[in-house]
């Protein structure tokens, strides 16, 4: 039923697109000079809204043409992001926002262009896409606001809760994420006034994450591995766990306000929010380029093997920041088994998003290749440090919690992804699980393989 609401809605779709199209003056028609004409009609919010609907869906589909057709839909997304951008930017609204369904206009716009930052980001973690919406100015939109304004039914209910808040100036997401990083020089002190909704902070959460991408990424480009690069690492790095951990601070007082417990529907936003802050952290400290990302959308397995065997060969390297990574991603494999790994498994396509799959995902990748360079190198004598042998020791314990069947190696990572792998066989909802759920198990196949090679040298 899906893929058939998916077509019929794409194509009433391209219909309007084309009905648009059709209006357009010829190509290079008076392109000499600029036209003294009105600008276009930007079309109404709800065909924005629906166009994004569709491409999220297709976009995890785990259908490869549907995935390429998503990323042509991306580019109208961003389209309509700029056009819409100067009404979202923190106290640049002319609009007398007193009425309610001026303001809901005004707030859906914004909550729009929120989720369209949110899709860039889960495009970099299933396929490597660049994010589409930079740090800065275009990501200048103004906070979203609280759950209590948003969920009013009524336009009485909205000026009831509007009436109770307290006085404070717009704040925007740029200022948020400075806050964030500690870029004093460039923000003013937060409102005292100001609190994150949990939709705020998951929001935060994704825009923290998509600038850690473009720092790594622009580090490496500027300095690749060059000496200067590595003396200059260490207080990047400082920096940036020290902007990780204010978020974890954050997300932990939003549910302390809570007394230590999240609402029906606070929770599985910031249950999200706490997935993508493990993925700034292995995006902050682990060298993920050796990992080709377009392997969820190849069409032939031959293809995504060789993928897999060549991030399999690449070097892990190894530092304290790396084990602190891998021990905040490993926090995402230990909340199913808190849960019950037979429950999450029948469950989670019904609670689970499909941005907390890709960020478990992309956890699994960080946490068993760390997994199986140390335990390999436990198993030839190599020294590791006393943090690394105490993560091991915690990846020893959660196996030790589930019933599972060990590999005949007795390779960690290799037990690891298979039991990751089975959260995914059942999330139906997002066709992509599935495709990452092979992945795993082929990935668990190469760990065993080296494992059982470094077990038979040391028996001759």
């Amino acid at each position: 039923m899906a893929s058939s609401l998916y077509f019929t809605a794409e194509r009433v779709l391209a219909s309007i697109d084309f009905e648009r199209l059709q209006a357009v003056p010829e190509l290079l028609d008076d392109w000499e000079r600029p036209r003294n004409s009105p600008p276009p009609d930007q079309g109404p919010l709800v065909l924005a809204q629906t166009r994004f609907i569709l491409v999220f869906f297709a976009s995890f589909s785990g259908e490869p043409r549907l995935i390429r057709q998503a990323l042509v839909g991306c580019g109208h997304l961003s389209a309509d992001f700029r056009s819409r951008m100067a009404r979202a930017k923190p106290g640049s609204m002319s609009l007398n926002l007193s009425q309610w369904h001026l303001w809901v206009e005004h707030e859906s716009i914004k909550r729009l262009m929120c989720c369209c930052m949110v899709l860039g980001n889960l495009l970099v973690i299933a396929y490597g896409i660049v994010p589409g919406f930079a740090a800065l100015e275009e990501c200048n939109i103004e906070m979203p606001a609280e759950d209590e304004l948003w969920d009013a039914t009524s336009a009485s209910k909205w000026r009831s809760s509007l009436q109770r808040r307290l006085p404070s100036s717009p704040l925007g997401l740029r200022q948020a994420t400075a806050w964030i990083f500690g870029n004093n020089t460039q923000e003013e002190r937060l409102d005292a006034s100001w609190t994150w909704s949990p939709f705020a902070a998951s929001i935060v959460m994704h825009q923290v994450a998509i600038v850690v991408w473009f720092f790594a990424h622009g580090k490496e480009a500027c300095y690749g591995t060059t000496q200067r690069y590595r003396e200059s690492d260490q207080s990047d790095a400082k920096r940036i766990e020290a902007a990780l951990s204010r978020c974890r601070d954050l997300l932990t007082e939003t549910r302390d306000g809570n007394d230590g417990t999240w609402s029906e529907a606070d929770g599985p936003l910031l249950f999200n929010a706490f997935a993508v802050l493990r993925v700034s952290y292995g995006r902050a400290f682990i060298n993920f380029r050796a990992l080709d990302r377009s392997l969820l959308f190849q069409e032939s397995s031959q293809d995504m093997l060789v993928i897999l065997q060549r991030y399999f060969d690449a070097a892990q390297e190894r530092d304290g920041y790396m084990t602190i990574a891998v021990d905040c991603a490993l926090e995402g494999f230990a909340i199913p088994i808190r849960a019950g790994v037979l429950l999450t498994q029948k469950t989670a396509a019904l609670k689970w998003s499909v941005e907390h799959a890709l960020a478990g995902w992309d956890c699994a990748f960080l946490v068993t290749k760390w997994v199986h360079t140390v335990e390999c190198l436990q198993s030839s004598s190599g020294q590791t440090t006393p943090e690394e042998t105490k993560v091991l020791d915690n990846v020893r314990y959660l196996l030790s919690q589930i019933d599972v069947d060990r590999s005949p190696s007795c390779s960690l990572a290799a037990d690891l992804a298979r039991v990751w792998a089975g959260l995914y066989d059942d999330t139906w909802v997002w066709g992509v699980a599935p495709r990452m759920s092979w992945v795993l198990r082929e990935l668990a196949k190469l760990y065993e393989g080296e494992a059982s090679d470094i077990e038979r040298q040391q028996q001759t």
